[in-house]
């Protein structure tokens, strides 16, 4: 099964590459025909693509972004955790309210936003996008954080605190550095989050000198024609260093299979790392076979995760757009996304019916989080984030 399911993650990564030597006619025509394979498509990409100018704004913005949205994100889990509140409500309305940043679609932010960076002056800066990428990683984060935190021992803290630990060593110097596998999984995941993003770099960056990679790989999609080769070529240029980074991470926390490692097994590979053992030796001694191990002993003791994947899931295909705009064509099969998008034209968008829209779309979801939001913090805690 692990070969199986790493074949199917590295299949897409590995027909890019392939496609990414053949010229346009070849795609279009017959991509099995491997015969007429050239590095012609590598040269158009390098001649078109200023990739140091690239690689270096998208460095800028991943480093600054990532680190400012982990110390927040940490700083906000460790009072939700820690602080003692004089209304119980009001802790459970502050992690819904970091919990809810999940469920908003990207696309619904971006108008809000724009308006924004026009008034604050901050349209076509690096400043411009700094800010979005924080606020998108923080719901992620503070999550993560969380699961870890409820779980932490508390006779560390309670030794430090007898040492005389005021609550910037206890928290900084104490319990953050015990933190590693959440900051080096959060660390790679936000880095790959800011590398690949596309909604809010082609709506707020306007001066050429800062493209990222996402939009230097966009410039061979016209109104009318693709370069669909250099495409291919370039994407794969953009995918070395991720996969660089997950190689040098590797040995810090569970390494994906592939390049995108669904958060799904890693979130399981997780749990399973740490189950005890005693259980499933019990079990075969009772003569249990390997499904009767893994279905009726393994799995239903991992409801915390399996929550947790049901709600995650079920909101990001809430959300998800460019695949159904791309592959459905049948009014009746319209999506959520797709509805939304109707209010915006090619030449003009209408704006309220839109926000309008977009708050009926998140009610559910927000019903969603609000009932079920405990049990995704337990399943966070039980996660891939243990060291």
């Amino acid at each position: 099964m692990a070969y199986l399911v790493t074949f199917v993650l590295i299949l897409p990564m590995a027909w890019v590459v392939l496609l990414s030597f053949q010229s346009n006619d070849n795609i279009l025509r017959d991509p099995l025909n491997f015969s007429h394979l050239s590095w012609a498509n590598y040269s158009t990409a390098m001649s078109t693509l200023n990739l140091m100018t690239m690689y270096k704004n998208t460095l800028i913005l991943a480093i600054v972004s990532v680190s400012v949205g982990v110390v927040i994100s940490f700083m906000a889990a460790y009072a939700l955790t820690r602080m003692v509140f004089r209304r119980p409500g009001l802790q459970k309305s502050l992690r819904f309210y970091f919990l809810a940043g999940l469920a908003i679609p990207v696309y619904i932010l971006l108008f809000p936003v724009y308006k924004l960076n026009i008034e604050l002056g901050l349209y076509g800066t690096y400043a411009a996008l700094i800010l979005p990428y924080i606020a998108t990683q923080l719901p992620f984060n503070v999550l993560l954080f969380t699961g870890f935190l409820t779980d932490f021992p508390g006779e560390i803290e309670e030794a430090a605190i007898i040492d005389g630990a005021g609550l910037f060593t206890l928290s900084w110097r104490v319990v953050f550095p015990l933190m590693r596998p959440v900051i080096a999984t959060l660390l790679i995941l936000n880095i790959i989050y800011v590398w690949n993003e596309f909604p809010f770099a082609v709506t707020l960056i306007n001066n050429p000198a800062m493209t990222t990679i996402s939009l230097g790989v966009s410039q061979f999609q016209g109104f009318w024609t693709v370069d669909y080769g250099a495409m291919m070529a370039s994407a794969t240029l953009v995918l070395l260093p991720q996969l660089a980074l997950y190689g040098i991470f590797a040995a810090l926390i569970l390494p994906y299979i592939a390049t995108q490692l669904p958060f799904n097994v890693l979130l399981f590979t997780g749990f399973l790392t740490d189950f005890p053992g005693e259980i499933e030796e019990a079990a075969i001694i009772d003569g249990a076979g390997l499904f009767t191990l893994s279905w009726r002993v393994v799995f239903p003791l991992m409801r915390p995760v399996i929550a947790t994947l049901l709600i995650l899931n079920i909101i990001y295909v809430w959300n998800e757009f460019p695949f159904a705009v791309t592959l459905i064509n049948n009014p009746a099969m319209t999506t959520i996304s797709l509805g939304v998008s109707q209010f915006q034209g090619f030449w003009t968008v209408d704006y309220g019916a839109m926000m309008a829209s977009a708050t009926l779309v998140l009610l559910p979801q927000l019903a969603l989080y609000g009932i079920f939001q405990r049990y995704v913090v337990a399943g966070m805690t039980f996660g891939a984030v243990k060291g």
